[in-house]
């Protein structure tokens, strides 16, 4: 006999879970619901063992959704002092937008700029100053 609630990551997936169900409208088809909560746990997965997380993909295929509902399902979460406590390592969700192609690379990511005193100096761009 196999028992998947012996685990804490286990537990936590399943209050997660049933979370997201809760959270998710009935008017969407089961098959996207169930997606989306795949989708939504890997991505909690994730961010559970990784400082930053890059989420990429074309537009229009969920990739804000499931940050919202990851989001939704924490605030809830946490109104339960007892299921809260199983997600201790919960924080909070920092977003940047960025776009391929509209913005520079430079500014992104940084760049190397000459300094007559110092030689080449790195200079961060956004990504790096938002982390």
């Amino acid at each position: 006999m196999t028992n998947h609630d012996c685990f804490e990551a286990d537990i936590c997936e399943k209050i997660l879970s049933e979370t997201l169900r809760s959270i998710i409208n009935d008017d969407i088809s089961p098959i996207l619901a169930e997606y989306l909560i795949d989708k939504t746990i890997s991505f909690y997965n994730l961010m559970k063992n990784n400082p930053c997380v890059v989420i990429y993909g074309p537009p229009n295929s969920g990739k804000t959704r499931v940050i919202e509902l990851l989001e939704k399902a924490f605030e809830k979460i946490c109104e339960d002092e007892e299921k809260a406590k199983k997600f201790r390592r919960i924080r909070p969700i920092k977003q940047l937008e960025l776009f391929y192609n509209c913005d520079i690379w430079e500014e992104m990511f940084g760049e190397m700029k000459p300094d007559p005193d110092l030689g080449n100096v790195w200079h961060y761009g956004m990504f790096h100053s938002y982390i």
